[in-house]
């Protein structure tokens, strides 16, 4: 059953508002809060696709570039560019395309989980070097690899494969509600 653009489209607003809403659903860590934006991000690229997931995190972008008070920092408006983990932000589109490319067709739970794994890959994959060339460039911090890799990639993995195992286990659901 194909569905309709309008649904699709309504369907990837609230998939930028739960983006928004998951960001304020954080714990304290450092140098960002550990927050549950990245099981939006999977969830919407499993239960919308490539297009439609990319378009929700595109769209939960530019409302916190245009002044919306969206991101975890805090920061609004064109001034989180200039923060260390805007590059996370950035890559929300690109990992929900990523994911719900590879999800595309077959949906079993492997295939899901292929998909949210590469889709946590490329977050990393965009964050960590902007996070990197952040420190550098605007907060004069020359942070060496490992450090960068043991402080923002390794302190985050248990929560990012317990979000991805959520995403795989919620994707039927979202995609049934689609459906209806």
């Amino acid at each position: 059953m194909r569905y309709s653009r309008v649904r699709y489209m309504a369907a990837a607003a609230l998939t930028a508002a739960l983006t928004a809403a998951a960001a304020f659903v954080r714990v304290p860590f450092w140098p960002s809060y550990i927050t549950m934006q990245t099981l939006a991000v999977l969830l919407g690229g499993l239960a919308l696709g490539p297009l439609w997931g990319a378009a929700a995190q595109g769209l939960y972008v530019l409302l916190g570039l245009v002044g919306l008070p969206v991101f975890a920092s805090g920061v609004a408006g064109f001034a989180a560019v200039f923060t260390p983990t805007f590059g996370f932000l950035l890559s929300f589109p690109i990992a929900a395309a990523v994911c719900g490319a590879i999800a595309r067709g077959r949906k079993s739970a492997k295939r899901r989980a292929l998909a949210v794994c590469a889709g946590t890959l490329v977050i990393y994959a965009v964050g960590l070097p902007y996070l990197a060339f952040a420190a550098r460039v605007w907060l004069g911090s020359d942070v060496p690899a490992l450090t960068l890799l043991a402080g923002n990639f390794f302190a985050y993995l248990p929560g990012d494969a317990l979000k991805c195992a959520c995403a795989v286990a919620l994707a039927r659901l979202c995609e049934k509600a689609l459906q209806k």
